[in-house]
């Protein structure tokens, strides 16, 4: 079994969250391949960031997440999915269906995450619910 990581559980893998210990339990539970976009690489460091400057996390949490997340990649712990035209281009359909509320990062991880006929997971409920009306496989760190 394939599992797409967006964004915001790559977070909750490395920051303390509300969600963590679901995000945790799932990923324990589950033997799949997990892949990891560039996508939300860059998410990633983002959010933390983010984190960081609304002072939810401190200069050191949020180098510490950082090293452990590019130690991770490094040792190979995800495999990368890489995003390509044809993935731009039906985050772009996807997009053009006015009904749901997509915004266009969420857009490109449904993509690739449809393309790469893998299961989403996400902590964004906006997302959860573009992918059920989508018919992309999707689950959530939920107890």
């Amino acid at each position: 079994m394939k599992l797409y990581l967006d964004t915001s559980v790559l977070v909750s893998c490395y920051v303390s969250e509300m969600q963590t210990e679901f995000v945790f339990k799932k990923l324990e539970n589950m033997h799949q391949t997990l892949l990891v976009s560039q996508l939300a690489e860059v998410e990633f460091v983002s959010a933390l960031s983010m984190k960081h400057r609304m002072q939810g996390i401190s200069t050191q949490q949020k180098n510490i997440a950082l090293n452990f997340f590019q130690q991770h990649l490094d040792m190979g712990y995800y495999t990368k999915a890489y995003l390509t035209d044809e993935t731009y281009l039906l985050a772009k359909q996807m997009l053009q269906i006015t009904t749901l509320k997509l915004r266009i990062l969420d857009a490109l991880h449904l993509a690739l995450s449809k393309m790469l006929s893998a299961t989403l997971f996400t902590a964004d409920m906006l997302l959860a619910e573009a992918a059920k009306k989508l018919s992309v496989a999707y689950d959530m760190p939920i107890a």
